[in-house]
């Protein structure tokens, strides 16, 4: 009787195996069928979901600078931006969030109000204001208005912000944030190295920040990751990408490359580990129209890259640099990478982009590399190069430009607008 007992035991058991392997395999095949869902924000402590902070930007300054009594400082090495960053990031996106209604500026106002307390952050591409405000915790209500340029200053005892858009129009807003955080941050002693070029130069806007004196960049060299090394896409890089790692399919096209295909996700990677993915991976979206969905679209893409880009062990930070709308309705997306706000420019390809569809991610490519420091190259102050630029509207900034065998060297760019 008790061995009978033991078998039923032991046939329940079993079948009670095989339902819970049937439901899982159900389940991954349904996953596989509409291709997977893709979070990449960070999980919520208490409830284990996954979130996105209000205050999370898919972008980053190419330059800082603080107006000072005596003067502007910009941080000229990596160490120094990311402190000043850390620093200002929390004040900046506070002004951002609250900053009222947009109204046009004469640009002699404007440069009258260029003075200390003040912060700049430059931008390495125009940036939509509406998705600023938005990742800053307040409301999108922009229009078309792409920023390049913030300067958060004083007008008595309001904090306000300055907006330089893409043709280059004065624009101000009121802000809520604190006059006294806003000196505080200017207030910390440090080494004037910079001037504004002023409105009597020809070659250059008069609110461009030039360092008065020489300065070292250093060199850096892209390497290829190690799982690039090795051959082996890891399976965490296809589980962040809303596939099944065990139940992919692995072989080589005729290109060379290594191809990975889960349901309709498919991700080729090639020998410089270059990744291509294909697919319909939901973005579980919560806002589905405008500006809202637009922030939390970059948002997604922003943190699932960064999760790429840490999983690969890749090198650098990448940065929104363009935000497109096709003709079809969907959004295409294009990031830069940056290294102590220095952005690496390639001379062909980029770094990372993205499609996307309906709330659906369908096409995704990105080049995680490894970056290593080479040698450090002194570079002219930039207040003396100015002289010899041609007229017209520009920048000057230090970029880091692909060379051979995989070197990124510093050199200093005159950007236009065009």
């Amino acid at each position: 009787m008790r061995e009978r007992l033991n078998n039923a035991l032991l046939a329940v058991l079993l079948a009670l195996m095989l339902l819970l392997t049937g439901a899982t395999m159900f389940l991954s095949m349904r996953s596989s069928r509409v291709g997977g869902q893709i979070d990449a924000a960070e999980p919520d402590g208490e409830s284990g979901r996954l979130r996105l902070s209000a205050a999370q930007t898919a972008v980053y300054p190419e330059q800082l600078a603080v107006f000072c009594e005596g003067g502007v400082w910009l941080p000229l090495q990596k160490t120094d931006y990311e402190l000043l960053y850390q620093q200002i990031e929390p004040f900046y996106l506070e002004a951002l969030g609250s900053a009222g209604p947009l109204t046009r500026m004469e640009e002699t106002e404007y440069l009258r109000r260029m003075e200390p307390p003040a912060v700049l952050v430059q931008y390495h591409a125009p940036q939509p204001l509406s998705l600023l405000r938005i990742w800053s915790g307040g409301a999108g209500t922009d229009g078309d208005v792409a920023v390049c340029r913030t300067v958060i200053t004083l007008e008595r005892e309001n904090v306000i912000a300055l907006f330089t858009d893409e043709t280059g129009a004065r624009w101000r807003a009121e802000t809520v944030a604190s006059a006294e955080e806003l000196r505080g941050i200017c207030g910390a002693e440090r080494e004037i190295n910079a001037v504004l070029a002023g409105p009597e130069q020809a070659s250059l806007a008069a609110d461009e920040v030039l360092t008065d004196r020489s300065f070292s960049a250093e060199t850096l060299f892209a390497a290829p990751t190690e799982f690039a090394q090795k051959g082996e896409l890891p399976q965490s890089v296809l589980t962040a990408l809303g596939m099944n790692a065990y139940l992919s399919k692995v072989y080589p096209d005729a290109d060379g490359n290594l191809v990975y295909v889960e349901g309709r996700s498919t991700v080729r990677v090639g020998r410089e580990g270059d990744l291509h993915y294909t697919g319909e991976a939901d973005l579980a979206l919560v806002e589905r129209a405008g500006a809202e969905m637009e922030a939390e679209v970059c948002r997604k893409i922003s943190d699932l890259l960064e999760q790429l880009w840490s999983l690969t062990g890749a090198g650098g930070t990448l940065s929104l640099e363009e935000l497109r709308r096709e003709d079809d309705g969907a959004l295409a997306l294009r990031f830069g990478l940056e290294e102590g706000g220095r952005f690496l420019e390639r001379r062909e390809g980029l770094w990372a982009a993205a499609v996307v569809r309906d709330g659906a991610l369908t096409d995704l490519m990105a080049s995680p590399r490894v970056l290593e420091p080479g040698e450090s190259l002194l570079l002219m102050p930039l207040s003396k190069m100015s002289a010899a630029l041609p007229e017209g509207r520009a920048r000057l900034c230090v970029r880091l430009l692909e060379g051979e065998s995989g070197a990124f060297a510093p050199a200093v760019c005159r950007v236009t607008e065009d």
